[in-house]
Order: C-alpha cells, then sequence, then structure tokens
C-alpha cells in the first residue's frame, strides 16, 4: 500500500477548541430536540391515562387486579414517572452542556482582544443580508445565556433584553435586531456584527458580511 508523502496538518490549540465547541453546540441541538419530544411524549401519555380514567368514570367501572385497564393504568402512570425523570437528566446535561460552551467562548474572546465597535455610521444591510444575520445569530448564540452577554456586550443591559420565552431563537433575535434597529443603541448592524465577530472571529457568515460592509 503506498503511502502519501507530505506533512501531517497540526491543529494549534485554538483550533481544537473551535472544532470542540462546534461538536458541542451540535450536542446541545440534540439535547434540545430530544428534551422536546420526551416532553411531548410525556404528555402524551399523560393524556391517554386522563382519557382512560375519564371513560371508567362516567360508565362507574372500577378496574380490579387482573384486569387489563388496571395494568394499562399502572403502565402509563410507570412510564410518566420514568419520562419525568428522564426529563430530569436531560436538562442536567443540557446546563452542563450550556456552561461549557459558556467557558469556551470566554476563552475565545480572551485569545481574540475585544475592541471597540468600527468607527463610522451603522452599515445598511440589505433584507437578505439582515435575514443571513438573523439566522445565524440564532445558530451561534441561541436566545440563552450567550446571547445575552452578547447583547450586554453592545450596550443593551439585560432589564431591557426582550424575554425568549414562547419563541424561537431565530423570532427571539428578529425581534431583537428590531428593537435594536428602533435605537436602543448606536449603530447597532456595526456593533452586533463587530461583536459576533469577536466571538466567533472564523464563522463564514459574519467573516462575510464584515468584509462585504468594510469591517475588514
Amino acid at each position: 500500500m503506498r503511502r502519501r508523502s507530505g506533512k501531517a496538518r497540526t491543529f494549534s490549540p485554538r483550533d481544537r477548541a473551535t472544532a470542540q465547541a462546534r461538536a458541542l453546540h451540535g450536542d446541545q441541538v440534540d439535547l434540545v430536540t430530544v428534551a422536546a419530544r420526551t416532553a411531548q411524549m410525556r404528555r402524551t401519555v399523560e393524556i391517554s391515562g386522563a382519557n382512560m380514567a375519564a371513560i371508567l368514570a362516567a360508565e362507574a367501572t372500577a378496574p380490579r387486579d387482573g384486569d387489563p385497564l388496571a395494568t394499562d393504568r399502572r403502565l402509563m402512570a410507570h412510564l410518566v414517572d420514568q419520562l419525568d425523570d428522564d426529563l430530569v437528566f436531560l436538562d442536567a446535561a443540557r446546563s452542563r452542556t450550556e456552561a461549557v460552551l459558556t467557558l469556551a467562548d470566554r476563552w475565545s474572546r480572551s485569545v481574540v482582544p475585544a475592541a471597540a465597535a468600527p468607527p463610522g455610521r451603522d452599515i445598511q444591510l440589505t433584507p437578505d443580508e439582515r435575514a443571513d444575520l438573523c439566522t445565524e445569530l440564532a445558530a451561534a448564540f441561541g436566545s440563552g445565556t450567550r446571547a445575552s452577554h452578547l447583547l450586554e456586550e453592545i450596550g443593551l443591559p439585560r432589564e431591557r433584553q426582550i424575554g425568549p420565552v414562547g419563541a424561537t431563537a431565530l423570532e427571539w433575535w428578529n425581534e431583537i435586531l428590531r428593537e435594536l434597529a428602533n435605537g436602543a443603541v448606536e449603530r447597532p448592524y456595526r456593533r452586533v456584527l463587530a461583536a459576533a465577530l469577536r466571538w466567533y472571529a472564523y464563522n463564514d457568515v459574519f467573516v462575510r458580511l464584515a468584509r462585504r460592509h468594510g469591517l475588514r
């Protein structure tokens, strides 16, 4: 077997940390998806049990030991307890993942020195560019702790940030960008993009927008 010649590629600590952070982001998405499906499954089982109890009550029937209905009700109760335990462990894993990502992001920002927002007027994004920025912010930062830190970094204090309850990360960032553009901070798009680059210096979308509008 012939071996390929040439030097093996070496990776810096930053490259390895970035790759691991990306893998953790993927794990985080999987955890959120599994937790949502588990919660839906638990609710479905609970509704089935409630429907069965309502039917038995309407017919004034009490299932006896050994009766298939009694067995089914015990199984449903056991399933609800099991799914509750699963949700606790999933939430713990999600919290650990978010904590590790927060530490990784802080380390990344310490490697790339922070700088003030570039001087000049705010950049003018086309509707497509704004949509790209919004989508990438949602993918990279979500709507949790890291997103809140980014907004604080550009001058929007936490008490003025919109709550993410009931909204997807994309919907939340769309509202946040609208709030910023309404005058919540000075030069919002320029500041957001510059701050995002300090967190993710090699993100393709952030870099492309920065180069197109003269931030790089």
